[in-house]
Parts: C-alpha cells; sequence; structure tokens
C-alpha cells in the first residue's frame, strides 16, 4: 500500500510539474497558503481588510494562542542570535466551473483547469542585544514572483522587521514593520480595528510603534499605525494620516476581557470590546462587539457583535467551532457621473446575520485530517461549504484536497465574490507541498 500511495503521489507531482509549465499565471494564487491551514487563527492581522472587502479569514481550532501576547510576556532576556532557515515546494491542481455543473442544472458552465508550482523560502535572524534590546528580521523569496508571469520573476521581500526594547522592566516597546492583532474571533476578524483601513485605499504592509504598559492583573496598549496606502504622498507622510489605538486588558481567572479605541481621519470612529473564557473545563466561549460613531457629529452609532465557542469531543477527534455574528456598518456613498448622482450601499465585510460552522475530524492515529467549514450569511441567502482532507504521508511532505463550492443566488457575496483566484463558485483543489525549518543559535525564539 505505501508504494502504491508513494506512485501516486510520484505520478501527480511529475503530471503537475509538466503541465505546469503552460499554466496560467492567476494558478499560482493556489499555492499561496497550506489547505491545511484553513482554520489557522491568522498571525497578527495578516489579513488586509479593507471597508468594502467581504474577505473572511478563520480562526485556530488545534489550539487558542493570543497572537498578540504583550511585550512583558514574549520578551527573552537570553542574549545571543538565533538564524532560521524555512522552504517550501508546491506543486497544485484546481478544476473548477463558472456556474453549478452541468448535472445540477440545464446550463452548461465553463470548464477552467488551474496547474502551478511555487518555491518558496524565508531567512529570520533574531537578536537579543541586551537584556533591554532585541531585534528580529526577516527576508522572503519566491518564485515565480507574486506580481510577475509564471516562471518569469522572482520575488524578494521584507518580513517582520522591528525591535523591542524594555525600559526598566515597566513599559515595554515594539517599533518597525509588524502586524498587531486587536480580534478574536475565528471567522470573522471584525473588531480587529488595526487592520481596517480606509475605504478604497490599499492596506499595504504595517508599519507601528506598539507601547504596553502592565498595570496588574492587565495594562494599557498606546498604538500608532501606518499603511502605505494610509497616505497620499508615500514620499512626504503627514502625521495626520497615521491611525491612533489605545486597549485595555483586564486578565480575570474567570475572563480575559479587551476594550479598545481606534481612529483614523478616513475612518469612522470605533470602540470594540472582546472577552474570553473557558466554561466547564473544556469549552471556550468568547464575544466581541463594536460601535461605529460619525467622527464629526459622534452620532449615528451602528453596531455589530458576536459570540463563539471551540471544544474537542470524542477525546480530541472531533473539534468544533461555532459561531454567529451580526454586522450592521451599511452605508451609502453618493458619487457624482455624467447621469447625475450614483447611490452605492458600502458593506464593510458582510451586512446582516451570519454563521459559522468549523469542523476537524482526526479518526485515526497519524496525520490524516478531515475537515469541513460552513460560512453563511441569511440576510442575503449566500453561503460557502469547504469539505477536504489533509495528509502527511511521509516526513516533510503534506497533501492538502479541498473542495469550495458556493451557496445560494448568483447575486449572493459567496457565489459572486470567493476566495478562488479566477472567482469559480465550483472548484477541485489539489496541493502536494514539500516544506522544512532549520533553527540554530543560541538567542530568544521569536
Amino acid at each position: 500500500m505505501r508504494r502504491v500511495l508513494t506512485g501516486l503521489l510520484f505520478l501527480v507531482l511529475l503530471w503537475v510539474a509538466v503541465a505546469g509549465l503552460n499554466a496560467q499565471a492567476s494558478a499560482t494564487d493556489l499555492l499561496e497558503s497550506d489547505l491545511d491551514s484553513l482554520f489557522d487563527e491568522p498571525e497578527d492581522g495578516r489579513e488586509d481588510l479593507s471597508e468594502g472587502d467581504q474577505k473572511t479569514s478563520a480562526g485556530r481550532m488545534d489550539e487558542s494562542s493570543d497572537s498578540d501576547q504583550t511585550a512583558p510576556v514574549s520578551l527573552i532576556k537570553k542574549e545571543g542570535m538565533t538564524f532560521t532557515a524555512s522552504y517550501s515546494f508546491s506543486a497544485g491542481y484546481s478544476p473548477g466551473w463558472s456556474e453549478s455543473p452541468w448535472f445540477w442544472n440545464s446550463e452548461s458552465p465553463d470548464f477552467t483547469q488551474l496547474v502551478a508550482a511555487k518555491m518558496k523560502s524565508s531567512l529570520s535572524l533574531n537578536f537579543q542585544i541586551s537584556p533591554s534590546f532585541r531585534v528580529f528580521q526577516s527576508l522572503s523569496f519566491s518564485f515565480p514572483g507574486y506580481d510577475s508571469d509564471l516562471f518569469s520573476g522572482f520575488d524578494l521581500s521584507m518580513g517582520d522587521f522591528f525591535c523591542d526594547y524594555t525600559l526598566q522592566d515597566s513599559v515595554y516597546f515594539r517599533i518597525g514593520k509588524h502586524n498587531v492583532n486587536w480580534g478574536i474571533s475565528r471567522n470573522y476578524p471584525y473588531t480587529n480595528l488595526p487592520v481596517r483601513i480606509p475605504l478604497g485605499s490599499s492596506g499595504g504592509d504595517a508599519y507601528a510603534v506598539k507601547t504596553d504598559i502592565p498595570l496588574g492583573v492587565g495594562g494599557f496598549q498606546l498604538l500608532v499605525l501606518a499603511r502605505t496606502g494610509f497616505f497620499e504622498d508615500i514620499q512626504s507622510p503627514r502625521a495626520e494620516e497615521a491611525a491612533y489605538g489605545l486597549k485595555y486588558n483586564l486578565a480575570l481567572p474567570l475572563a480575559d476581557t479587551d476594550i479598545g479605541l481606534f481612529y483614523h481621519k478616513d475612518m469612522r470612529l470605533r470602540a470594540m470590546f472582546s472577552v474570553k473564557t473557558t466554561l466547564w473545563e473544556k469549552w471556550e466561549a468568547y464575544g466581541e462587539g463594536l460601535v461605529s460613531l460619525d467622527q464629526d457629529s459622534l452620532d449615528d452609532p451602528v453596531f455589530a457583535g458576536g459570540i463563539g465557542f471551540f471544544n474537542d469531543f470524542l477525546d480530541g477527534k472531533l473539534t468544533v467551532n461555532g459561531e454567529y455574528f451580526f454586522n450592521g456598518e451599511r452605508y451609502t456613498n453618493y458619487l457624482q457621473t455624467e447621469d447625475g448622482i450614483f447611490e452605492e450601499d458600502v458593506v464593510p465585510f458582510i451586512y446582516g446575520h451570519n454563521v459559522a460552522l468549523n469542523l476537524i475530524g482526526r479518526p485515526f492515529k497519524g496525520s490524516f485530517r478531515l475537515f469541513a467549514r460552513w460560512l453563511h450569511n441569511f440576510s442575503e441567502g449566500s453561503g460557502q461549504i469547504v469539505p477536504g482532507f489533509s495528509l502527511r504521508p511521509f516526513e516533510n511532505m503534506s497533501l492538502n484536497v479541498a473542495f469550495p463550492l458556493a451557496l445560494g443566488g448568483r447575486n449572493g457575496t459567496y457565489y459572486s465574490k470567493n476566495a478562488d483566484q479566477l472567482n469559480r463558485p465550483f472548484s477541485a483543489v489539489i496541493a502536494l507541498t514539500f516544506s522544512g525549518s532549520y533553527k540554530t543559535g543560541d538567542g530568544p525564539s521569536k
């Protein structure tokens, strides 16, 4: 059986690699993320979510962790340097339909096949220069490049690049290119205000000065954040174009609570709160809310919020995450056109009542996992279901298969705007990845 599986994987990889030479450039995006990480919590604000964008991101189900722990917890005092290198090669194939397949209705949808290969690597250096001063920097390489034609370009980009400084063990600073996460939702990062960007502009990389001040069983966080998309002229940025945030954390034994306020001149003034707790020693429950106000009048309040949980069942063989989310933010823009005034609704994320359900099954010992995700918006009758499985048959090798399917009418958000590069509502994705990392040195870990 093992030899048969090895032979099949080799044939799939060989066929994909050869066919990929003639693939469309857009196919490379199929390999940008490991499908098995569908439910992982995004790293600190990695999702660039614009005001007019309905993207969603999933949360971690295997383990619970706050990706934005304050510096007093994460700062390591041991002096030294750590070097980390990682590499991955992925090959993928994705057939799909522009409409529901022919056996589901009387239409003849277009059938499209995407094939691609991708190589990525990263190098990072972590310096603990003194007990008070730490520097982290990383570089990433990819081929083909993100913005280039298939197999015709190479990308070199800077990852996180920041320093940590502690002042008398009382005030902790992080300065540089890094992301900040205020949200806890596993599915709708709506209260993650640092990644909310002004309408109509690009998110870009985040450059931030984050100051953490512990106080009792909690503390304050002060934030000044800028993105390239914030500035009219990137060569001459102005202070009023940056964003500013203030958050207070209270970590009591019964619950961990955050309250935050975030301001940017091109956004409505927003305040958020989130709370998470553990019930009956097994159930992790969380809730969060947001109120949005007009900056000039401090009036016209709009509310959003949700509640969710996750838990392991059957001795860890089944992990379940469920969430309900209501988005009350919907605004009307009036645009001047040649034919008069054009009225347009602007909905950050998905308006109305939403639910999400994520499942991960581990029926056997080893790395084989079944997963399924269901997202649905009841206000417009639109949804998506993503079943699939993942397997690590050999060391440093993973196979991921998923079947994204859109539900509801063609005008629904999940049908008309989804994660597929060609926006196909019905498709399959197969990805084979070889990956690994190496770490050396006596310094801190990130």
